[in-house]
């Protein structure tokens, strides 16, 4: 089997996210990409906090959203804190990373 082709056709896993009217189409992330994250959060520990959240936030939906791959820090600042709070749980639920009692509101 050709691994690659394999990987190339069932690694990544999207479904349609309706969010306010729209469709978007939301990814799974790879196993590679949520380790970048996990350096991202390091590296911004140093920002202060409302910044290093934006860089967070910004490339976990710019890979979390296909329609938000160029996403530039000017439009992320035009969404509201509740709408970036949705489409950001929306990633994390649909890629597993979301634990059980947070799901649940039991945190």
């Amino acid at each position: 089997m050709d691994l690659d082709k394999f990987l190339d056709e069932t690694a990544v896993k999207t479904e349609t996210y309706e969010f306010r009217g729209k469709k978007l189409t939301l990814s799974e992330l790879s196993f590679g990409q949520v380790g970048e994250f996990s350096k991202l959060a390091k590296e911004v520990e140093s920002e202060d906090e409302m910044e290093g959240n934006k860089i967070a936030m910004g490339a976990l939906l710019r890979k979390g959203f296909s329609e938000f791959a160029d996403l530039t820090g000017e439009q992320l600042d035009r969404f509201s804190p509740a709408a970036l709070k949705e489409l950001s749980e929306a990633v994390l639920k649909f890629n597993g990373l979301v634990n059980a009692e947070e799901e649940e509101g039991n945190v």
